[in-house]
């Protein structure tokens, strides 16, 4: 069993993205990406500032009181990726990250991960069908 130290360390290092955009939650898009940066130890005012962050970027920013079930897929699918990405994990593990977006909102999630990837020295691994994506990634492996 982890200590509170120990999910902290392993928030830190891995994030998961779901193509269903899972809405299991109450609370509104923001605060749920503030709640993750949060567990993985950060103070408020840094968690607020890296969600809002992520999610003007994502262009999700306006939807962020918006609970769940009224959220599109597509903004949901951004909210999770924004949710996903707000630890800075080394290691991003994305099924079907961009399933419900359109061209230029997938190409905006795919430079987010790919910038955050380099600049934090991290590994994306992406279950994809979308073709469109491919030359975002180092490596390939096809099945």
């Amino acid at each position: 069993m982890f200590s509170s130290s120990g999910v902290r360390d392993e928030m830190k290092r891995m994030s998961m993205s779901m193509s269903s955009g899972v809405r299991v939650t109450v609370r509104g898009a923001g605060i749920r990406a503030v709640s993750r940066i949060q567990l993985a130890g950060v103070d408020m005012a840094v968690a607020r500032k890296r969600a809002v962050e992520l999610l003007d970027y994502l262009e999700v920013s306006n939807r962020r009181s918006a609970m769940p079930a009224k959220l599109s897929g597509g903004e949901a699918q951004r909210v999770a990726i924004a949710r996903a990405l707000a630890n800075s994990p080394r290691i991003i593990l994305a099924d079907e990250p961009t399933a419900a977006l359109d061209s230029k909102r997938a190409g905006i999630v795919m430079d987010l991960m790919r910038k955050l990837a380099v600049e934090r020295d991290a590994a994306i691994i992406a279950v994809t069908h979308d073709e469109k994506i491919f030359d975002r990634f180092d490596r390939i492996f096809q099945l």
